[in-house]
Order: structure tokens, then sequence, then C-alpha cells
């Protein structure tokens, strides 16, 4: 009985030792040390796996459990290698109910692969391991419920362990008055994946982001959602500037300009964008963007965006809360209640519409058309049928085998900029540049150019340098930059094609168009490699200083101190994607309420606060001289007083402090009932 209680007993230690060094080899190949900083959260864990490993009846079953348990934390580190080399991202459950839209556009080209090998080698030294442990002949046991006995007080001691390890790892957290610092805050809602997987470890955050998706209800309570409804209701009108209602009555256009950056833009190869930016639009130089693409076009449509966002909750759910938030914020919705709904609202993407949910969500943001790569079997057949090889490219479906750009605007320009004579919101989502920067058919005659064109190709790279870019020593990178440059032609094209329409129809005269972009290129790690950073030099805020345009003849001739529009404007305030549409408010003198935005219009005076939190996977916050992380500055420049460091602090509080109500607002949709009474009362 001896031998097989110690046969039993090893398979669960066994597995305490292989899961302690997975997480090793995990942290070690991610670059963050060598074992998180409460590392008592993972071994508590661990030890409650191995006591429910050796309660199991039967050897064969206890390591097939055992094996389970470990290549699933060597998958878990494998895909947050991929998605942290390609992206800066981290695996959550949350992207698994996406049904891994957040991971299905990862390209793999630049992947450390002995990563992989070094994984896979370790799967196999545990399958040999347990392969000859199993082989270990133990004697037959007459007294089976003697060792059963032993094998719950084993049981016993291993959740014992685990759950006072549990309990004292979590009381000592750090903890802070300032909950935006504190380590139990950051326990609780996980909201910097990177702090709390460094912090708390695979098994730590995992344990954490299950029981929050799908353990912990998180409703509030009636008293923090009446104290929600009263900061929604104290100094909520509408904020006053020099620039308020300057362009009342315009139409609008919104243009998310997919992984656009500065790099993407010079006078030989995207003259028009370069037009665009350096004469004709109120150009913001100093515009700092850092999401993901679905998450900069919320927050620049919505004003705002959550963790609890309806993108991002499970699908039977979504009808629910959107038709008890009727999100009236946002803003097509606002231009609707304030011109009786005499407003054609459009929303054009040529990706599918059940892309991050787009199409359950977006009807409620109040765009009444959807043109979307599900109705676009026309433009289809036109692409691969056409007469001029170089203008034909087959549509498989891919994610990668996009629709160009420049085919969409082209073939619902009607639709998207509307010669009725009536007033219309358009938002636009581009594709073509979206990732992996590699050979396209639908780009390559975009890229056969610049590779022909020898004299402009050296012009554009002397102008990068010129810039203050380092070009990058790889052919690899370089071609990968060739085919990222070839899109942004395609892109450049297409907005030379509705502008042409605005000007030649007069539409130009009155309609603002926001032109922006939603992050840098990360794919190949090209904004890193042009700055001549290391991918783990994430904090240089330099990174995410990415083009943004305004086209509104009326604000930039204000701007210019003129009486007619001649030329554009450049501002080189620090502003944010918050800014967005609260800009775009402002401009079209519409009433609002600033209290449910993250930020304030670029004329307002308190613009000199903004502070940018990325909602990322550090969710960390940056202007363009300070980049924190949870509880640290990870950069500043030179410059930076130690009262301007204190004064970003406090602005960086009311930000996560009025995130927490963003999130409640669209989480309990009791906030706007209460929110109604008070405002009755």
């Amino acid at each position: 009985m001896k031998e097989s209680i110690l046969k039993s007993l090893s398979i669960s230690v066994m597995y305490v030792v292989f899961a302690i060094f997975i997480e090793v080899v995990t942290f070690l190949t991610l670059g963050y040390g060598f074992f998180p900083r409460y590392s008592l959260f993972d071994v508590a864990i661990i030890a409650i796996l191995a006591g429910v490993i050796v309660l199991l009846p039967y050897d064969w079953l206890r390591i097939a459990i055992s094996i389970l348990f470990l290549y699933t934390q060597i998958v878990l580190g494998i895909v947050n290698n991929i998605m942290y080399s390609v992206s800066g991202d981290l695996l959550t459950v949350e992207m698994i109910k996406l049904a891994g839209e957040g991971i299905s556009a990862l390209d793999l080209s630049f992947f450390n692969w002995w990563i992989l090998v070094l994984f896979i080698c370790l799967a196999l030294v545990i399958f040999v391991a347990y392969l000859f442990i199993y082989r270990i002949a133990t004697p037959y046991v007459e007294n089976k419920r003697k060792m059963a006995l032993y094998f719950v007080i084993l049981f016993c001691l291993f959740q014992f362990c685990g759950y006072s390890w549990y309990a004292l790892s979590y009381a000592n957290l750090a903890d802070s008055s300032i909950s935006i610092e504190s380590d139990k805050v950051l326990f609780q809602n996980l909201k910097s994946k990177t702090d709390a997987f460094q912090k708390f470890g695979t098994f730590g955050f995992y344990f954490k982001n299950v029981q929050i998706c799908y353990f912990i209800n998180q409703t509030l309570s009636e008293e923090t959602l009446r104290d929600y409804a009263q900061f929604l209701l104290t100094d909520n009108s509408t904020p006053v500037t020099d620039y308020t209602g300057i362009s009342e009555g315009n139409n609008v256009i919104t243009i998310l300009l997919e992984t656009l950056e500065y790099i993407a833009i010079d006078p030989y190869f995207t003259p028009f964008l370069y037009q665009l930016m350096t004469e004709d639009c109120y150009t913001l130089t100093n515009y700092v963007t850092e999401n993901k693409t679905n998450v900069s076009e919320g927050i620049t449509l919505f004003g705002n965006y959550s963790a609890a966002y309806p993108a991002t909750v499970p699908e039977e759910e979504i009808q629910q809360a959107l038709s008890n938030t009727q999100l009236p914020y946002t803003l097509a919705n606002l231009v609707k209640q304030q011109t009786n709904s005499q407003v054609r609202t459009t929303y054009v993407h040529d990706n599918v519409r059940t892309y991050y949910n787009r199409d359950q969500v977006f009807p409620y943001a109040g765009y009444d058309t959807m043109i979307t790569l599900d109705n676009m079997d026309t433009l289809k057949e036109i692409v691969q049928n056409r007469p001029n090889e170089e203008d034909r490219y087959e549509f498989t479906g891919v994610f990668q085998d996009f629709i160009r750009d420049s085919d969409m605007i082209s073939t619902y320009i009607d639709q998207i900029a509307p010669t009725t004579g009536e007033r219309f919101v358009t938002s636009i989502a581009t594709i073509t540049m979206h990732g992996p920067h590699e050979q396209r058919q639908s780009t390559q005659k975009y890229y056969d150019k610049i590779m022909a064109d020898d004299s402009n190709r050296q012009k554009m790279l002397d102008y990068l340098v010129e810039c203050g870019y380092i070009l990058p020593d790889s052919e690899k990178l370089m071609d990968s930059f060739y085919w990222y440059k070839a899109a942004a032609m395609d892109v450049d094209k297409a907005l030379e094609i509705l502008f042409t329409h605005l000007k030649d129809t007069g539409l130009d005269k009155n309609t603002t168009v926001l032109l922006y972009s939603d992050h840098n290129c990360y794919y190949e790690s090209l904004s890193w490699h042009f700055r001549n950073l290391d991918r783990s030099e994430s904090y240089v805020t330099d990174l995410y200083i990415q083009p943004c345009m305004i086209y509104d003849q009326k604000l930039c001739a204000k701007a210019n101190q003129s009486d007619t529009y001649t030329t554009g404007y450049q501002d080189d305030r620090f502003v944010c994607t918050y800014n967005n549409l609260p800009t775009i408010l402002d401009l079209l003198g519409l009433s609002y309420n600033p209290n449910i935005y993250m930020g304030c219009s670029i004329f307002d005076e308190n613009i000199v606060n903004q502070v940018f939190n990325t909602l990322k996977v550090t969710n960390s916050y940056m202007n363009d001289k300070i980049y924190m992380t949870q509880d640290q500055v990870e950069y500043i420049a030179e410059d930076v007083s130690l009262e301007q460091l204190n004064t970003f602090k406090s602005n960086r509080y009311i930000i996560y402090q009025k995130q927490l109500v963003v999130d409640a607002i669209y989480s309990n949709p009791r906030i706007f009932e209460i929110y109604q009474e008070l405002q009755n009362s």
C-alpha cells in the first residue's frame, strides 16, 4: 500500500514541479523575469489542482488529468508568446467569447519559432516522464478503504495549503488610497493585462479572469448607480468654445484609416494624403492613439468605450444591453435627435458586419444603413472580372484578402456622400492597410509601381530619414514596408476619389470630414523598427503619435483668421482619440452632456489636462511626454517638471474614475433610468 500511495503522490508532485517550471519558461520567454511578483498565487492554485489530481481513483486518470492541465498551460504560454510578439497583447476569456476575432489577424512571420520548439520539447519531456512513472509496477492493495482515506487526507492537505496560501497572497497585495495604483483593485478588475499577468502569474491571472467572466455578479448597488447618475447631472451643460457652432448644419464623414501612421505618407507615392496633411486640413500633428481598431472606432463614434461595451459581452446579452441603453450619446444619434431624424446615417466597412458584433451594435448607435462586405456581392464580381489585369484580383473570403478601399469608395460614393440635398452622417472604416504586410493580389500593382520607380522610391526613403525615421537594415522588413506602402497608396486613391466627388458636387463647402488613425503599424513591429526601438520599449510616446486631420473649410478659415477658406492649419497641441467626438459636436453646435465623454473638444480650455488611457493590454496612461502603467512612470521627457508630473497623475486619476462611470453606463442601464428620475425631480 505504501508503494501505491507514494506512486500516486509522486504523480501530483510531478505536476507541481512541471507546472512551476512551465511558468518560469513562460515568464522568461515573455521577458517578464523568472516568476510573478505575487508568486504564491501560482503556487496556491497549483497546490489546489494537485489536490484534485491526488483524489482521482486511478493512476492512469491522475496522469491523464495532470498532462491535460500541463498541456493547457503550455498552450497558453505559446499563444501568449505569439500574441505578445506580434501585437503586444495577451489572451483573455473575452477574446475567446468573440470567437477569436482578437487573434484571427495575427501574423506569425516574425514570431520566434524557437519558443514554440522549446514548449514542444517540454511537452515531450512531460509525456515521457509520466509514461515512465506509469510503467512502474505497484503491488495489489487489498485494503482500498484505508488507502482511500490516505488520499482524502492528502487531498485535504493540498487544499488547506492552497487556500491558505491564496488567502495569504491576497492579504499581502499592495493597497493604496489611490485605487488606480492598488494591486488589490487590479486583482479585482485586471484592467491592465500586462501588470496583472506579471504580478499574479498565469494561474492567478486566468483564475481571476474566468471568475470575473462567469462567476462574479458585477451588478452595482443602487447607491453606487445613483452616485454615478448624479455625476452625469453635475456640471452637465454643453461647453462653449470660440469654435462652437461654426459648422452648424454641416454633413459629417468620419473615416477610420486602418493602421495609418506617418511613415505611410510622403509626397511621391501618397501625394493626396500628403496634400491633405500639409495643405488642406486642420491637422493635429500631436495626436495620440493606440487601441485595437474597434476600440478607437468606438471612442470616436460613441465618445467613450468600456470593458463592458456590448461588443465584448456574450452574444445573447447584447440585445438586452443595447435595447436598455440605446446609446443616445453617439454621433449619429445626437444628430438625429437634434434634426428630428432629418438626416441620412450610413456606416461603411469593407469587412463582414459581424466582426466585433458591429451588426448588433451599430444600429443602436444610430446607423440606419450598413454597407459591409456581406452585401458587396456586386463589387466582388466587378473586381474579379475587370478587363485590365492589374485592376483584377481574386476575393477568397480569407481575412487578408481585402477589397480595396478605393473600390469600396468609388462603388458606394453616392451612398457615402449623397447629392440628394438631404443632410448625412457617414462613418467609414477602411481595411486595406490592415496587416500582415505581405504580397497581396489586390495591392500588387501599387507594389510594382514602388519597385519600378527607383528615383521616387529613393526620394521617399530620403524624406523619411529627413523626418527623423531610421530605415531598417533587414531586407525582409523593408519589403514588408513596401507592401504596407502599397496599401497606403490605395487608401490615397480612395481619399482622392471621395474628395473629388465632394468638390465636384459642392459638398466640400458644407461637409466636415474627420480622418483619423486607429493605431500604429504593429505588424512586423514596423513602427518600432523605424524608430530604432526594441519591442520592449513600448513606453516611448512617439510610437503613438499618428495622423489625424479635420477637413472643414469653416474651421480652417476661422483658425487662419480669414473670411474664406484658403489653406489648412497645423495644430501641435497634445490631443488624443478621446477628443474626436466632442470636437465634432462642438463644431456642429450640438448639445451634449460632457460627463458621458472621456475627453473634451480640442478648442475647450480643459484640453491642457487631457490624459489618454489606452484601454489596451497595459491599460497605460499617457500624453506626449509621460507614459505610465498602473503604478509606475515608464517614460518621462527631460523637460517635464515635478509639478507637471503631479498634475498628470491627478488628471490620470480623474480619467480612471470617469472610466468607472462609463463602464457602469454600459453594464447597468438602470443608470439612465435614475438619471431621468433625478433630472425630472
